[in-house]
């Protein structure tokens, strides 16, 4: 599958003039990191969260120091809320699609068609969503079904725009860079929008150790460009590969086999 929906710049003032719009993204803490400071600009923006952020393995839940899957899943939502107040969004416009975290790209059909419904429903212009880039597999798999969700509605399909987390760069892990080398637009925030976004980061307790290499001084963004979901992102270097089974992507798309 191949977007057709590059354009090559990107700015606030687009937000602003293109009418109803969304993030959508893989966990509480995406819509922060990616597009805190505009979702803020916007006020009446709606933020999409595909995972509940929790997942069921024991090893997972020691590791986050929850009992079940459920505790740490509220727990997640209530960060997001109290981001999304600390900004002044309203948090009634949230949404959870409810997949388990590491869990989106077996649950990619029911995705793509909640989104699809969503998009048609709000009459939505324009959608933030993640860098199709190697970083993150549930990342990935959210940056396929917006895609998918897009397509099928054609002529009435939003702007779609990507922002960039984190990826696999030649000498290590880099942040907020696509991995491509683009620009894309690099919005440097003011003073208050910088102060805003820590105060959304704090809310994300749980997620202290990840949030402290990412920057809230800036965010990145570009109309997305053409990609070719059949194939790995980043050349292949993917930094959740053979770490975890659940992380993993689908066959078809690790062998370019099939592009759907």
């Amino acid at each position: 599958m191949v977007s057709p929906f590059a354009q090559p710049t990107f700015s606030f003032k687009d937000a602003a003039s293109l009418g109803p719009m969304a993030a959508v993204v893989a966990h509480p803490d995406d819509e922060t990191i990616g597009c805190g400071a505009l979702l803020a600009r916007a006020r009446r923006a709606d933020v999409v969260v595909v995972t509940h952020g929790a997942g069921s393995s024991p090893e997972f839940l020691r590791k986050v120091g929850a009992p079940s899957m459920e505790v740490h899943a509220f727990r997640r939502w209530g960060e997001l809320r109290e981001a999304l107040a600390a900004a002044a969004i309203d948090p009634a416009r949230a949404t959870c699609l409810n997949v388990e975290d590491g869990g989106v790209w077996r649950a990619v059909e029911s995705i793509v068609s909640g989104l699809t419904s969503i998009f048609a429903e709000r009459r939505l212009r324009l959608v933030l969503t993640h860098a199709f880039e190697g970083g993150h597999s549930d990342h990935d798999g959210v940056a396929y079904c917006v895609h998918r969700a897009a397509l099928a509605l054609g002529a009435r399909a939003p702007k779609v725009v990507e922002m960039p987390f984190y990826n696999l760069g030649p000498t290590g892990p880099q942040f907020q860079t696509f991995c491509d080398g683009a620009e894309g637009t690099t919005i440097a925030l003011d003073p208050r929008e910088v102060a805003l976004k820590r105060a959304m980061y704090a809310a994300y307790r749980s997620q202290e150790r990840v949030l402290r290499r990412l920057s809230p001084e800036f965010e990145r963004y570009r109309v997305v460009a053409p990609a070719a979901f059949c194939r790995p992102p980043n050349g292949g270097r993917l930094k959740y590969d053979a770490v975890d089974p659940r992380y993993a992507l689908p066959d078809w798309m690790r062998e370019a086999r099939l592009a759907a």
